[in-house]
């Protein structure tokens, strides 16, 4: 109930999402009608060497945004997506619509919640597990990333979903649990890459070097791991280096990985530690106790009986893993649920934080092991805000006080109208004072994060379904969408990957010196400016186009913000 309150609010209202989710969305869309339209409808182009050009040429193997190939991520989102829409619409991509598209995000957030409460049921007590769970579900950074048509919420629901056969295996679990955790590495590679596979392996590794023994990972099965994997990945692998070829594919990996390894891809660098800065919002209200319950596992690690365990075999690297496992602890036994969950969060934390790009999803793979640490913690805490120290408890409220003022300000400059604005003025400062409250006169901080949870699921989900959908990147494009529909040609000199998904891929991008000319070409056409100089405005009235639409957009993307115009030819079925 929890993860459905937080979820689907806004989940219809919202617009399509520059830029990630409109180019997600009309990828999976071209998919869905490749498999769906008529043979006689769709544009199978082949280049020279056979590579895709057309909308539908890529089939199920390449994803297509328009006449390009989009093979930076791997198929499984587009897929789902696809499913989800072919579901929804009876297998008639015209009715889809951007939400159908949003579902499988919505399905795996809701997974990785009830995965993470199986996670803190095998290691710590019914309600640590209850409220970790909990935790996950009300943080902002999952909460907005669900409602996005995405790869990172299934990326997250299958690495909790492959960390939870793990802890089986590593508990003594057989070859059931084996062959789960490698079918969710096999979905994980197909969501992502390589990404849950180095999270599970650095666990993995933790693990052993924590007991001091590697024999445990023989009950994982390796070798079926290799059949599963190579079941999963390698046909997808064939026929995409068939259709576009094996160097192309590969170098495309290589820049994914290595160009965002030292930060410049696409301007996404950032210094180590702004991911741990970040959570403190992305990961509220559950960060009150994040670092307490980190501090705290670690020191019931440390503190576990010790055990005389032989390291690896000898050689220079087998010195250099004992000299690690030293430099951290001796090998032990004991605390296995603060074992695992710091395996899980720290080692891929901080491959995270050295990583040169940062983007906030990055790390919220981790986020399932830091809620449960937090759940932990303040489940064991002594009653009373002063225990925390004041420090602490101040920068919580404060955070919250500052989603409450942001609220409150968005809904204010959104142009919702006098009641409307008033009405979520008023909630924002009711949740503030609830933060307030709470950390002022709750007896218990468990009681604190409770009341602070509840206020921001309300608070939350009113600004997604109505203030969101004016401030979000993308959202300039919704009141265009009527004017965008059927086969009429579309052009634009203010390009936006929510208007390609709005106009159903037909959307070309002009100059705005070569937007008369444009016009002329196609006199049924739509062409959409911004800012459009007067010169320009007066051409296209000369040649009989008109306005249907001006819009001038308050979103947080600057390239979006100004006046929007909207204007129809002389042969559109809108024009008089």
């Amino acid at each position: 109930m929890i993860s459905l309150a937080s979820l689907l609010p806004g989940l219809t209202t919202i617009g399509v999402i520059d830029r990630d989710e409109a180019r997600f969305a009309q990828a999976s869309r071209q998919m869905f009608e490749a498999v769906s339209l008529p043979r006689e409808r769709l544009d199978t182009r082949l280049g020279p060497s056979g590579e895709p050009l057309g909308h539908h040429s890529g089939g199920l193997a390449v994803p297509m945004v328009q006449d390009r190939p989009r093979l930076n991520k791997p198929p499984l989102i587009y897929w789902l997506q696809a499913a989800s829409a072919w579901l929804f619409t009876g297998g008639d991509p015209s009715r889809d619509a951007i939400w159908m598209y949003r579902v499988p995000s919505v399905l795996a957030a809701a997974a990785s919640v009830l995965l993470t409460w199986r996670v803190g049921l095998i290691f710590f007590d019914p309600r640590a597990a209850w409220m970790g769970a909990a935790l996950l579900a009300v943080c902002p950074l999952i909460v907005f990333d669900a409602h996005q048509a995405r790869a990172d919420q299934v990326l997250l629901a299958t690495v909790v979903l492959a960390q939870l056969a793990l802890a089986r295996v590593w508990r003594g679990g057989g070859i059931g649990w084996a062959a789960t955790l490698w079918i969710a590495l096999g979905a994980s590679v197909l969501a992502k890459g390589p990404i849950g596979p180095l999270i599970v392996a650095l666990t993995a590794v933790t693990l052993a070097l924590w007991a001091g023994s590697w024999s445990w990972i023989a009950r994982a099965r390796p070798w079926l791991g290799g059949v599963i994997l190579a079941v999963c990945v390698t046909p997808w692998l064939w026929a995409v280096a068939d259709a576009v070829g094996l160097a192309r594919y590969a170098g495309l990996v290589w820049r994914e990985t290595m160009g965002r390894a030292a930060g410049s891809s696409e301007g996404h660098w950032g210094p180590p530690g702004l991911h741990a800065a970040a959570a403190a919002v992305l990961f509220w209200p559950g960060s009150l106790m994040a670092v307490a319950g980190v501090a705290r596992a670690w020191k019931a690690a440390r503190a576990a009986t010790p055990v005389d365990a032989p390291g690896p075999p000898g050689g220079a690297v087998a010195r250099l893993v004992r000299a690690a496992r030293r430099a951290a602890f001796e090998p032990r036994r004991g605390c296995p649920g603060e074992v695992f969950t710091l395996a899980w969060l720290l080692p891929a934390w901080l491959f995270f934080e050295l990583f040169g790009a940062k983007l906030a999803h990055y790390v919220m793979p981790m986020y399932p092991a830091l809620a449960l640490l937090g759940a932990r913690a303040l489940l064991a805490s002594r009653p009373g805000p002063v225990a925390l120290g004041r420090i602490a408890w101040g920068g919580w409220v404060v955070i919250g006080l500052c989603l409450a003022g942001a609220t409150a300000y968005f809904t204010w400059d959104a142009g919702l109208g006098p009641a409307m604005s008033t009405a979520m003025v008023a909630l924002a400062a009711a949740s503030a004072l609830v933060f307030v409250a709470a950390a002022r006169r709750s007896p218990t901080r468990t009681h604190a994060v409770a009341l602070a949870a509840a206020a921001w699921v309300v608070l939350g989900g009113c600004f997604l379904r109505w203030v969101a959908p004016a401030w979000l990147p993308g959202s300039a494009t919704r009141a265009m969408a009527p004017w965008l529909g059927g086969h009429h040609p579309v052009a634009t000199t203010a390009w936006r990957d929510s208007l390609v998904f709005q106009s159903r891929g037909r959307l070309e991008g002009v100059e705005a010196s070569d937007a008369p000319r444009w016009a002329g070409d196609h006199p049924g056409g739509v062409i959409i400016l911004r800012d459009a100089s007067p010169s320009s405005l007066a051409a296209l009235d000369s040649m009989g186009w008109r306005s249907v639409l001006s819009h001038r957009a308050v979103t947080l993307e600057r390239a979006e913000r100004g006046l929007w115009i909207v204007l129809v030819g002389p042969g559109h079925a809108a024009s008089p």
